[in-house]
């Protein structure tokens, strides 16, 4: 019996039954201190702060082993991409060569996508009880030349084109279409059947039109070597959930639009962007989820060389890319090289124009390389190294300076010498 003398304590009397311990062996003893220490340490633990967990946490041998193996120098890369884009140009000029525009346009544009927009435009008329409207192909056609023409021949407002002043009114337009007639294809026009949508896709108005149109830039496949992957805004000033915002570029309010061209802008495949909430994404996140969508359409990797910004790349990208047989390079941000021990962003800008840093790691063969430019540049990549090294003509304001300093005092002493 034990009685409590403290305030603090339990008020009154309490027992305490100790139980006999059983003998333990020497295997037995050691694995009972070890139990012990580690619940010495976790009840230590209670008292350390967050960070100091995580230090421990990540300095533990199980993460080591999942961290890359980071080495300082380049990388030699034993793989590289084998172009086929000269045997592809050769069989698209013996398949197109002698086309007219339109015939080049048609063969985009042809008769499954005008089939689409007939039927749609008609049964949506019909449903609103409008059953005196019908439109045929040639309509349509000159309906799509109109807004194709307007595209470049801006007018403040479609109605002008129609318009009897001199200084507006478009007689090629007049002769196609009459106002009214334009006014009503497109009031009924549409592109997917009503009936038939799926609301928990927010571009369920287009996406069969789109998915056609992707068809249709695939039909010759994908021809080029160099591939980009980038984002495309299409302008659009209305009320949507899906319109976009982004500061800095000439097209700031639209759709905004993931796209997969070649090298010289021929687009092969798209997709739109229906915000934040458009579902869940993987461990590489939205930029990596983007890049292995738009690349499924690729077939031969080994065929091809991806090029994309520091929006999309990380390092497990690259890695990912790697183990799916793509020869991938990209700029990228200082938080997504996995730690890579390169030259500091704030010591790498106090050095001159031209100094790099390079790195690697070891395990999964990607390589990070740093340069100062007119700001510091990060670039990583599964194929490229630093070398070949050349000369660059660049635009040197420090110097330009400079030289102007220069050339007005040697303008000052000759003007003194000559007065």
């Amino acid at each position: 019996m034990v009685d409590s003398q403290r305030p603090n304590d339990i008020v009154g009397t309490f027992e305490l039954h100790v139980s006999e311990q059983p003998e333990l062996n020497e295997n037995d003893t050691e694995n009972e201190g070890k139990r012990m220490r580690n619940e010495q340490e976790w009840d230590l633990s209670d008292e350390e702060t967050l960070a100091s967990k995580r230090r421990k946490f990540l300095a533990s041998a199980s993460i080591k082993a999942i961290l890359p193996k980071s080495k300082k120098g380049q990388i030699t890369f034993t793989h590289e991409p084998v172009s086929t884009e000269f045997q592809f140009r050769e069989n698209l000029q013996n398949l197109l060569f002698g086309k007219s525009p339109l015939e080049m346009f048609y063969l985009f544009f042809d008769d499954d996508v005008v089939e689409i927009l007939l039927n749609f435009s008609v049964k949506y008329a019909h449903d609103n009880n409008r059953h005196d409207f019908l439109i045929t192909k040639p309509e349509l056609l000159n309906f799509i030349g109109i807004l194709l023409f307007s595209g470049y021949h801006s007018l403040p407002r479609i109605q002008h084109y129609w318009s009897t002043d001199e200084d507006k009114g478009i007689d090629l337009i007049k002769k196609c279409m009459s106002r009214n007639r334009f006014q009503q294809i497109k009031q009924h026009l549409h592109l997917s059947d009503n009936s038939l949508l799926d609301k928990k896709d927010k571009f369920f108005k287009v996406r069969p039109f789109l998915d056609l149109l992707n068809k249709k830039n695939l039909q010759f496949g994908i021809f080029a070597f160099n591939l980009s992957i980038d984002e495309q805004m299409v302008p659009y000033f209305s009320r949507h959930p899906c319109k976009m915002f982004i500061k800095g570029k000439l097209v700031r309010f639209g759709f905004k639009l993931w796209c997969l061209c070649s090298s010289n802008g021929y687009l092969f495949y798209s997709l739109p962007y229906a915000g934040a909430q458009d579902k869940k994404h993987s461990e590489l996140g939205l930029g990596g989820d983007v890049v292995m969508s738009l690349l499924s359409v690729v077939e031969k990797p080994q065929n091809h060389q991806i090029f994309f910004d520091n929006f999309f790349s990380s390092f497990k990208l690259f890695g990912h890319l790697k183990q799916n047989g793509f020869f991938a390079t990209g700029t990228i941000r200082d938080n997504r090289t996995s730690r890579c021990p390169l030259l500091d962003n704030k010591k790498m800008e106090k050095t001159e124009r031209g100094e790099f840093d390079a790195s690697h790691d070891a395990n999964s063969k990607i390589s990070f390389i740093r340069w100062k430019d007119n700001s510091v540049v990060t670039v990583g990549s599964n194929i490229y190294n630093i070398e070949p090294l050349t000369r660059v003509k660049r635009y040197n304001k420090k110097q330009r300076i400079e030289t102007f300093n220069s050339l007005m005092q040697y303008l000052n002493i000759i003007s003194l010498w000559v007065g």
